[in-house]
C-alpha cells in the first residue's frame, strides 16, 4: 500500500471507533512512524509504506482507539517552541502552562543578576528546563517520582542545558523543604490540583496521565495547601511563588495566601477566561 492509502484507512479506523479528530490523529502517528513532516505524508501520496510499518501504525493506532494519548503514542510533545520526551506514567505539559513560563521570565528578566529558582513537580522538565533554555537562570528541579525525573535529565541533555544551572533531583517538597536552609527568589510550580471526585468526568486520555501529578485530594487544593505553607519558609524576602490553579479554586488560594503571608500580585486567565496562574509575593524586597 501507499501512503494515500494507508493514511486513509487509519483516518477511516479511529473515525469509526469515535476518536477526535481522526485524521489529526492519523496524520501524527504515520508521519512519526515512517519519520516524516506531515506535509511529506501529502507531497509524496505514491510511496510505498513497508509492511513492517504498516503493521506497527495498526498497533500505535489500536492504543490510540484504547485511549492512549497521543503524546505518548509518538513520545514527545512540543511546548514553548521546544520539543520535550515524554513517556508513559509522565505528566504531559499543557498549552495552557506556557502561561506559567511567561509569569516567571516577566519576573526573572527584572533581575538585575541571575536568580535561584526552584521547579516543585517538574514531570518531564517542560517549565524548569524551558526557563533555564530561554532566560538567564539557574534552577533547581525536584520531582517525587523517579521516571519524570530521568525523562527530564533526558530532556536536559537533548536541549543542551548546562547540568549546573539546572540541577534535577528526586526529593519530596515537603520532606526538602525540612532539609534546606537554602532561600529561593522564585519557586514555580504546576501542582496537581483537580479535585478527586471529577476523576469520572475526565476523558480516559486523561485518566491515563498519573494520578500523583493530576489529583489534589477531595477539594484539589490539599498540595497547593503544603505548596504555600512550606514555600513561604525557604523564599527570600520579596521572592515569588508563581503556580498554577484549577477552575473555580481562585478564591480559597487567594485566603491561603493571605493565611500564609503571601501578598497577591495578580491571577492570569488562559485563553478560556479560567483563572490559571497565581502570581504572589513574600512581604519584603528582593
Amino acid at each position: 500500500m501507499v501512503l494515500s492509502e494507508v493514511l486513509k484507512e487509519g483516518s477511516a479506523c479511529l473515525k469509526g471507533k469515535k476518536v477526535e479528530e481522526p485524521r489529526l490523529c492519523a496524520e501524527i502517528i504515520l508521519a512519526h512512524l515512517l519519520n516524516l513532516r506531515r506535509i511529506d505524508l501529502y507531497l509524496y501520496p505514491e510511496k510505498e509504506v513497508a509492511e513492517q510499518k504498516k503493521v506497527l501504525f495498526k498497533r500505535l493506532l489500536a492504543r490510540r482507539i484504547q485511549g492512549e494519548p497521543l503524546q505518548y503514542l509518538t513520545g514527545e510533545v512540543t511546548f514553548c517552541g521546544l520539543v520535550f520526551r515524554i513517556k508513559p506514567g509522565v505528566f504531559i505539559p499543557r498549552p495552557e502552562t506556557e502561561l506559567l513560563v511567561s509569569a516567571v521570565g516577566e519576573k526573572i528578566s527584572g533581575f538585575r543578576k541571575r536568580r535561584q529558582i526552584l521547579e516543585v513537580g517538574t514531570g518531564c522538565g517542560a517549565v524548569g528546563l524551558t526557563l533555564a533554555k530561554l532566560f538567564d537562570a539557574e534552577i533547581l528541579l525536584i520531582d517525587k517520582s523517579l521516571p519524570a525525573v530521568k525523562i527530564a535529565r533526558e530532556n536536559r541533555r537533548r536541549l543542551r542545558i548546562e547540568s549546573n544551572r539546572s540541577r534535577i533531583q528526586q526529593k519530596d517538597f515537603s520532606v526538602f523543604t525540612g532539609r534546606t536552609r537554602k532561600k529561593f527568589e522564585v519557586i514555580v510550580s504546576n501542582p496537581p490540583y483537580i479535585p478527586r471526585t471529577e476523576r469520572r468526568n475526565l476523558s480516559k486520555e486523561v485518566r491515563r496521565e498519573p494520578h500523583a501529578a493530576l489529583f489534589g485530594g477531595p477539594d484539589g487544593l490539599s498540595f497547593i495547601r503544603v505548596l504555600i505553607k512550606e514555600s513561604f519558609k525557604i523564599l527570600a524576602a520579596g521572592g515569588y511563588l508563581i503556580f498554577e490553579i484549577g477552575y473555580g479554586q481562585a478564591e480559597r488560594v487567594i485566603f491561603l495566601l493571605g493565611k500564609y503571608g503571601f501578598k497577591l500580585e495578580k491571577i492570569i486567565k488562559d485563553p478560556a477566561g479560567i483563572d490559571r496562574v497565581v502570581v504572589c509575593q513574600k512581604h519584603g524586597s528582593i
